[in-house]
């Protein structure tokens, strides 16, 4: 080696190295000479390899400053082969240990490792359709918006129901003038079909589909079948 990478190799160690005249000190064992080695130290702290730091031995060995390797000098010494670019630790060796290798994801809390269970997609809701199994509760003040042409919201069981409870609550049609604005009761047992709808003058009619008044409508302000 030469001496410049004699001096690089010992300052690779990344500690502060004292060198000086007065007081004589010098942290550097290397065979070159102290002039030639304060030379060099001088040339690379103008050119960022090394730096000045403040000796924390100061009051007992009378050095003020030590000499320290840049993070450009250490590449810059590995770029010359004066020490060999270290290998990755191995998994778990020094730092945190590695998580248990059971196929499970772990997660770090108190200085130690712990399971995270994937959520289930039993407890998710997908955009593109789903069941219910269990009863839906939305608290606060949420809305329902159906807003695809032809789209309902429907019951399959005969003996399900829309409830709507409190104070002040009901159930609004409201659409485009001229639009169907229509409730539908239907009793199957029975074969009656009766809807109710909102003409253009506002009064509210109920026309029977099926059974003995089909076909057959009734303003409810008048109370008679027409």
């Amino acid at each position: 080696m030469t001496n410049s990478e004699l001096i690089l190799g010992e300052l690779g160690s990344l500690k502060p190295m004292r060198h000086s005249f007065n007081p004589p000190v010098s942290d550097f064992v290397s065979p070159v000479p102290p002039t030639e080695t304060m030379n060099y130290l001088t040339v690379w702290q103008k050119q960022g390899v090394v730096m000045v730091v403040a000796n924390d031995g100061y009051k007992q060995d009378g050095v003020r400053d030590a000499w320290e390797l840049t993070a450009y000098g250490y590449m810059y010494g590995q770029q010359l082969g004066v020490y060999p670019v270290p290998e990755p630790p191995p998994p778990g060796a020094g730092g945190l240990p590695e998580a248990p290798q059971d196929g499970a994801q772990y997660g770090r809390q108190s200085a130690s490792w712990t399971p995270i269970a994937a959520p289930s997609t039993d407890d998710l809701v997908k955009k593109s359709g789903d069941t219910m199994t269990g009863t839906l509760v939305a608290a606060g003040n949420p809305g329902v918006t159906v807003s695809s042409g032809g789209a309902e919201l429907s019951f399959s069981s005969f003996d399900r129901y829309l409830y709507v409870g409190g104070n002040c609550y009901g159930i609004r049609l409201q659409g485009m003038p001229g639009a169907p604005k229509e409730l539908v009761f239907t009793d199957q047992g029975t074969a009656v079909y009766t809807k109710l709808s909102i003409n253009s003058s506002g009064d509210l009619i109920a026309t029977a589909w099926i059974g003995p008044n089909a076909g057959k409508t009734v303003n409810l302000t008048a109370g008679k079948w027409a």
